[in-house]
Parts: structure tokens; sequence; C-alpha cells
């Protein structure tokens, strides 16, 4: 190699690596994942009662005594998916109130879509105890899964 060479590519090399250290580097914008990647959440509620719900209801909250279920109401299988022989489960988070309605509910994971809307319209036919806590009645959220088998 001549020398001639070996002074152009330490030139070269000393250029391209002051840009590169000069340089600022690129804030890499990382996005955020959702809880399920495969599907976002299905929200269904009483949106007149949201105003005089708190703003943040908490997903756990110790009670003294957890809400029971006093009447619950199967899904409707849907015809599409006893059709085409499709079996699955759906978890639900569902807001007790205080009276032992359910005031939302929300689908947490699915195995399938096609089961979610019979999921949610059966949550929100049940009647719960209230939950208790130091004597009153609170507010929880309770996970309910939902299989469906043909």
């Amino acid at each position: 190699m001549k020398t001639r060479d070996i002074l152009f590519a330490a030139a070269f090399l000393s250029c391209f690596l002051t840009s590169v250290l000069d340089a600022q580097p690129l804030k890499q914008q990382v996005p955020k994942k959702p809880a399920w990647p495969d599907r976002m959440p299905v929200v269904v509620g009483d949106t007149t009662l949201d105003r005089h719900m708190p703003v943040y209801t908490p997903d756990f909250v110790p009670v003294d005594k957890q809400p029971v279920p006093l009447s619950s109401v199967n899904p409707v299988y849907p015809d599409s998916a006893r059709r085409a022989g499709i079996e699955g489960t759906v978890w639900v988070k569902a807001l007790v109130d205080t009276d032992g309605a359910v005031k939302k509910a929300v689908v947490m994971r699915s195995d399938n879509q096609i089961f979610d809307t019979a999921a949610i319209d059966a949550i929100m036919k049940w009647k719960f105890t209230p939950a208790i806590d130091k004597g009153k009645f609170v507010r929880v959220w309770v996970m309910v899964p939902f299989h469906f088998k043909l």
C-alpha cells in the first residue's frame, strides 16, 4: 500500500469519526405496546353514571367481603361461531357497584373476538352482593371467565 493511500484513508477516517462523534444521537421513539397486543379492550357501560363515579377506580381494592353472584345470565352462543365450530374463552373484568349491579365491563382477554359481545351482554345482566369494606359497601372490579364450548 502506498503512503498516499494510507494518508487518504486516515484523513477520510478522521473526518468520518469526527462527524459521527459530533452528531447528536437520534431519539428513538419506542411505540407503546397495548396490554393485549392482538386486540384493544372493549368497554361497555352506562355512560350516564360515569360522571358520578370516581375518575380512577383501582383494579384491586382490599375488602372484608368480596361480591358474590346472586343471579347470572349465560351468554348466547353466536350462531356464526356455532356453525364454524369455534370454541373459546373470554375473560371479562366487571365493575360491581355498591348496589351489586354491574356498571362497566371490559374484555381483558379473548380467544376469539366473535364471543366478546355475547360475554359483555351477559355480564351486564348479572347481579352481585355488594363488596363490603369496614362495614361500608364499596365499588370493586371482578374477573369473570366465560367459556364457550360446543
